[in-house]
């Protein structure tokens, strides 16, 4: 456990942020803050997807601090108040799975690090250019880590009660709706019927021979 006041022992994964205007939104991002959030706790996983300045899958979270979460929920920074909702994680779990900051750096050097360095590694680069007329760039406020996937697949961290500390909603008594069986889960549910039918047809057999044993010993 940390002792530092500045250093949280959780890490956010916010499910919904504020964007810019004309900002395009990626695939992976549509939906609100509320009805991803609700995806993530039906399916039991935390999702990986790219995400800027990534060319593959990442996990996104946030070292923020308590008093941090209240300002970027009211006020916001930047573009405006953050969704107030997502997950609390265990910082420790997380560390664990292969989450680490995120590496601030400049264009210039985040070229070189993808021409040099491993993928997994080069994923954690955010741009970090604040003084850039055009291109200005600084998410610092963020304090972002991220869990980075490449060719050496790992498995996406379960929603678990080691792994979750809070959930964070935006209306007081919420409750994610029911989980709804869909095409996927009736096409699932009928392989096992399928795998369980052999064994059924045994039984049956054995039960039926013993039967006939049975009456001609009478």
């Amino acid at each position: 456990m940390s002792t530092h006041p500045d250093l949280p022992d959780t890490l956010v994964h916010f499910t919904g942020r504020p964007r810019g205007l004309g900002e395009e939104v990626p695939d992976f991002a549509h939906g609100s803050a509320e009805e991803k959030l609700v995806n993530i706790l039906h399916s039991g996983v935390l999702c990986r997807n790219t995400t800027f300045w990534t060319d593959a899958p990442v996990i996104c979270f946030s070292e923020v601090t308590g008093e941090a979460r209240r300002v970027m929920f009211s006020q916001g920074i930047r573009r405006g108040p953050y969704p107030p909702w997502g997950l609390v994680l265990d910082r420790r779990a997380l560390i664990d799975a292969g989450a680490r900051p995120a590496l601030y750096v400049s264009r210039t050097e985040q070229a070189l690090m993808k021409a040099e360095m491993p993928r997994r590694t080069y994923n954690r680069c955010v741009v970090y250019e604040p003084d850039a007329n055009q291109r200005r760039s600084d998410w610092l406020f963020e304090r972002e880590w991220r869990l980075c996937y490449g060719p050496a697949q790992i498995a996406e961290p379960a929603v678990t009660p080691e792994l979750v500390v809070g959930v964070i909603v935006g209306r007081q008594a919420w409750m994610p709706p029911p989980r709804q069986a869909g095409a996927a889960d009736a096409v699932s549910d009928l392989k096992t019927q399928l795998q369980a039918l052999p064994s059924l047809v045994r039984s049956l057999r054995e039960q039926l021979s013993d039967g006939g044993r049975s009456r001609a010993s009478v």
